[in-house]
């Protein structure tokens, strides 16, 4: 057979063609006690809205500005509009939930659970994918409310109020948050690619004008 048709690894190689070039890991001594202590759980931070009930009147209003005439003087529409956009705006708030451990969230279902006359294995603690509706419900609001640690004083009641006056979104997205931060480490936050380099003013007039001469 031919030099061409032997297959790309027919034969061992006679001379040493790649090298391991991994950079040495640099393993440190340091205090456990003082590292422990610097320990903080992972938290996200939520920004809660209020206002629902001004994103109806805000649809009504932008209908009415997009149905005008051309050359209808809508500026009081828009003005409206504005307003109300800012007022629902400025009733965000940021909320924070904190990270908890499997075992602290088995004990509090478990004790949550018996709250309601109900007994949980730590199996079932584990995993309530399977609990009835009625049970599993009560216990994911206790759950967050725990883990909300910001604003402070977050009861499953205030939780549930919240969701019964229709803010039942904003509700879920704190059940999301509580979820990422139980399953995440800290360092896969998405904050940890971001990337500001551009915006730095050295390199702002650099990039205009490497634009400009392409």
């Amino acid at each position: 057979m031919s030099d061409a048709g032997r297959a790309l690894y027919d034969d061992e190689p006679t001379a040493v063609t790649h090298v391991d070039t991994t950079p040495e890991a640099k393993v440190e001594d340091f205090d456990v006690a003082d590292f422990l202590a610097g320990v903080r759980a992972y938290r996200e931070a939520v920004l809660i809205y209020r206002g629902g009930d001004l994103i109806p009147r805000m649809r009504a209003l932008a209908a009415r500005i997009e149905a005008a005439p051309e050359g209808t003087n809508v500026d009081p529409l828009i003005d409206d509009f504005e307003a109300l956009r800012r007022e629902y705006e400025d009733g965000g708030t940021w909320w924070e939930v904190q990270a908890r451990s499997t075992d602290w969230i088995v004990d509090l279902r478990i004790k949550a659970a018996a709250a309601l006359g109900v007994t949980l294995t730590k199996d079932e603690a584990r995993d309530i994918t399977e609990l009835a509706y009625e049970v599993r419900e009560p216990l994911l609001y206790e759950q967050l409310a725990a883990q909300i640690v910001s604003p402070t004083g977050v009861t499953a009641k205030a939780l549930r109020q919240m969701a019964d006056a229709g803010a039942e979104g904003e509700v879920r997205k704190l059940m999301t948050a509580m979820a990422f931060v139980n399953s995440k480490e800290s360092q896969s936050s998405g904050i940890f690619r971001a990337d500001f380099s551009q915006r730095r003013s050295g390199n702002r007039g650099r990039r205009r004008s490497s634009a400009r001469s392409k």
